[in-house]
Formats: structure tokens, sequence, C-alpha cells
């Protein structure tokens, strides 16, 4: 469990050094990293509509951000804490279309969220058995 805070801290640390040059768009600062070091990012609330296209703007913004940032850290895996899907179904175009970058292709491990499918996270748990 230490380990799990120490890691939420770093990264937290990490993504506090961003600063905005402009509106909608930031430099994320990274220090350069040690051989060995386990990267990966967390992500939550990430959020999609209930109507066409589904995904939103700040869904798709994060995915380029990592995508961008994963060019020097490099990340393992991809951590979820919840809030991933929001209303009753999951649907490939909020979370596989938006997350395709080729860096991005890791594993995730996903945490259920209070929004997650309204208290049921049968569906979630079905998706994560198929997804690609």
């Amino acid at each position: 469990m230490l380990q799990i805070i120490l890691a939420y801290l770093v990264i937290f640390y990490q993504l506090s050094a961003a600063f905005p040059t402009s509106f909608g768009q930031y430099d994320l600062v990274t220090k350069e990293s040690y051989h060995g070091t386990t990267r990966f990012f967390i992500v939550d609330n990430w959020g999609s509509l209930s109507v066409s296209p589904f995904d939103t703007a700040s869904e798709v913004a994060v995915a380029d951000a990592m995508d961008k940032l994963d060019v020097k850290l490099n990340t393992t895996f991809q951590l979820t804490l919840g809030d991933n899907f929001y209303y009753d179904d999951v649907r490939a175009n909020t979370f596989e279309h938006v997350f395709s970058a080729t860096s991005l292709q890791t594993s995730w491990h996903v945490l259920a969220g209070n929004h997650d499918h309204r208290g049921n996270v049968s569906t979630e748990i079905e998706y994560g058995k198929k997804s690609k």
C-alpha cells in the first residue's frame, strides 16, 4: 500500500510541474529518469457523453497529452481510478478509439468508480475481458 501511495505522490509531483502556456495547452516538465524506473499514468473521471460522438474534447485532450508525454516517460502500464465510463454501457469510441496511440497500448489496470454504470460494473468487467 505504501508503494502505491508513493507512486501516486511521485506522479502528482511530476504533473504539478505542469504550467499553462496558453489557454488549453500545457507544457509538462519531467526530470530525466533512472534506469529501471517503473512509469505509468494514473487517470480518472475521463467521462463521456450519452449521445454520439460519445467522447468529449477533454477526453481526447487527455489521451493526446498522455501520448506526447509518453515519448519521455515510456510508461509500462496505465492505472485508472474510477469513473471510467458513464451512463449505461461501455463503448469502444469512449476508450479504444480515444486512447488509441501506440504508446498507450499497454496494460490498463482499472478500478471502478461511483459513476461506472450506476453502481453495476459487470458491463465494464465483461468489456475488459474482450477489449483489444
